[in-house]
């Protein structure tokens, strides 16, 4: 039997046990609170970088401050400014109900080093040197290469492909144009800095990310670009450097240039970056002279050309009269892979051709390779709307760039760097474009890029029938002499109407079309001579390039009509006029995981080098 004692002490023990347990449960208890309150605290000072855009500037400004949003640039362009704002604030935006709120996403620039066939260095050694290159009225008899230490580059088998030389010859170089390329900046070499005729011509250079504005004499310059896709494709488009048979590298030699820095040193930017560099552009388009803008890059699609911010600014640029030539992507050869913003279908989106590999590079020799992108757009327009060569072209690549370092093949003559892509057939046919704009300057957007369908050259079998789609090729190969003695308008866009999509009145669907057995189709034409398509790639190699006339009046191709609110695509799906309702081919989530309203843009990625195939 126990004692007393011996009861007390169990009794206490029992007692210190449950006041042990019952502090631990209470901090226990604590620890979750605080857990809980942290996760509460984070969620609701949690940060997102969006897009605010209003029905005025004013207005959007005014809301990303009473949300408690950091305005980071603002967006004149498009009635909208970036900002931060935390969850709390993201929630008060929501809540008004007259903004329209885009995710900031960032854009990247995917890089795959290539190798592979090209042109023999016998080839290029053995051509005997200019003794001087080609000039104009400004030019003197002094070698180009004395007056300013511009290096002789690889063969430009690019300028030739599109008969570039042809205009060159006759001193059409681009004079009195400004070319505005939109990409990572710029190293100001010598061939950048001054034009064919030896002046300076590099106008302007602008930093959206810093928001630095560098204007002057040649002290002044920079070098912006740590990345090196921006002076690679800006060398294709306007160069006044050429090779040892006189060949210009750029298609517009002595254009004037302006460069806007929108990816950083690791090729990363984000919408708002790409968007605050049209601003500048479309502000300052007047003062410098821009008549065209060059966008190597694209980003998917996940909302309706309109509805997307990066487009919106590009259609400003276009209503402005500012010509947009854009790349197609490289996502092919899969039907629907255009992307933003080669998917407005007021711009000039270009795909690429390549050439098989032989060392003399003849426009015989030029194929359209899988990684172009392919049309329609999924508003049934026709894209790209034409081809020129990307593939295999050396352009200015200084060694000290990120875009150097990530490979040492396919290098000449130190700063020459071949690399393939719907980037660089963008930045040749923007040079196109100043070409015809320099020599016809009352020429309008809508009929340079008329005069450059209706004499493209499509890819003819030798039955006479198409090598590759439509959607593949657009209207084909461009001829910018051709192009030049063309008298052709009222060709391109037609049935759009610029001014109602900007003002958000009307937009328009095109002519394409889904039909039951997958095949795409265009409305309104014989459903033959490559209008019909299965959505495969054929890899064509016996094949001529027609002269523009024959390849079945392609230009007509470029037609709309008001978007309704329904929309016939294929049989069994209706799209109606709101993307929430619409089954996107990425099948990506629309709200991206984000809790915002569905139709946001998506990341996007500047369009990855291809190997050389």
């Amino acid at each position: 039997m126990p004692t007393t004692t011996s009861l007390r002490s169990a009794r206490s023990l029992f007692l210190f046990t449950l006041l042990v347990a019952m502090l631990l449960l209470t901090v226990g208890v604590g620890s979750t609170m605080t857990s809980s309150s942290a996760t509460a605290s984070a969620e609701k000072h949690a940060e997102l970088s969006l897009i605010i855009q209003a029905a005025d500037f004013q207005t959007a400004i005014d809301a990303a401050r009473a949300a408690g949003g950091e305005i980071t640039p603002e967006l004149p362009i498009i009635q909208a400014v970036a900002a931060t704002v935390n969850t709390e604030g993201q929630r008060l935006l929501e809540a008004r109900g007259d903004l329209q709120l885009h995710v900031n996403h960032q854009l990247e620039m995917a890089n795959t080093p290539g190798s592979g066939l090209s042109g023999g260095a016998s080839d290029e050694d053995s051509a005997a040197p200019a003794d001087a290159a080609p000039g104009d009225e400004a030019s003197d008899s002094t070698d180009a290469s004395a007056r300013y230490n511009i290096r002789r580059t690889p063969l430009n088998h690019h300028i030739t492909a599109i008969e570039a030389d042809e205009l060159h010859d006759d001193w059409i170089l681009g004079r009195g144009v400004t070319v505005a390329v939109v990409d990572s900046g710029l190293t100001p070499f010598d061939g950048m800095v001054y034009g064919a005729n030896g002046r300076n011509r590099l106008l302007a250079q602008y930093d959206a990310l810093e928001d630095a504005w560098y204007h002057g004499y040649y002290a002044s310059w920079v070098d912006t670009d740590g990345y090196g896709h921006g002076t690679h494709v800006a060398s294709l488009a306007v160069s006044s450097a050429f090779d040892n048979k006189g060949t210009y590298q750029g298609a517009a030699p002595n254009a004037g240039l302006v460069a806007v820095k929108i990816f950083d040193e690791q090729g990363l930017g984000s919408y708002a970056d790409a968007i605050r560099g049209l601003s500048w552009v479309l502000a300052c388009a007047e003062y410098y002279g821009i008549r065209v803008v060059n966008l190597s890059f694209s980003a998917p699609v996940r909302s309706h050309y309109w509805q997307d911010p990066l487009n919106q600014a590009v259609m400003e640029l276009w209503n402005a009269g500012v010509m947009v030539v854009t790349s197609a992507g490289n996502q092919g050869p899969e039907p629907l892979s255009i992307g933003v913003p080669g998917n407005v279908p007021y711009v000039v989106t270009v795909g690429a051709s390549t050439d098989i590999g032989r060392a003399k590079r003849t426009i015989l020799d030029e194929v359209i390779p899988d990684y172009s992108s392919a049309g329609p757009t999924t508003e049934g327009h026709i894209k790209p709307d034409m081809v020129a060569p990307g593939g295999h072209i050396y352009g200015f690549l200084d060694r000290n760039t990120t875009l150097a370092s990530l490979y040492n093949s396919d290098r000449k003559r130190r700063d020459y760097q071949k690399l393939s892509g719907t980037s660089q057939a963008s930045a040749v046919t923007a040079g196109a474009a100043a070409l015809l704009i320099s020599d016809k300057p009352w020429l309008s957007a809508d009929d340079v890029k008329c005069r450059l369908l209706a004499t493209a050259r499509g890819a003819l079998n030798e039955d006479g029938t198409p090598a590759y789609s439509v959607f593949t090729q657009g209207a084909g190969l461009i001829d910018v002499e051709a192009a030049l003695d063309s008298h052709r308008s009222g060709c391109a866009n037609v049935g759009l109407d610029i001014r109602s999509d900007v003002l958000d009145i009307a937009h328009f669907g095109g002519p394409a079309n889904l039909a039951n057995d997958g095949t795409y189709f265009l409305e309104g034409f014989d459903p033959i001579n490559g209008l019909l398509w299965d959505g495969t790639f054929v890899e064509s190699t016996a094949y001529q390039w027609s002269t523009g006339q024959i390849w079945a009046d392609a230009y007509q191709w470029s037609t709309g009509q008001i978007w309704a609110d329904t929309y016939q695509w294929s049989t069994g799906q209706i799209w109606a006029d709101s993307v929430i309702n619409f089954d996107w081919p990425s099948a990506v989530s629309q709200n991206d995981q984000t809790g915002l309203p569905s139709g946001l843009s998506s990341p996007a990625g500047a369009n990855a080098w291809m190997p050389h195939r």
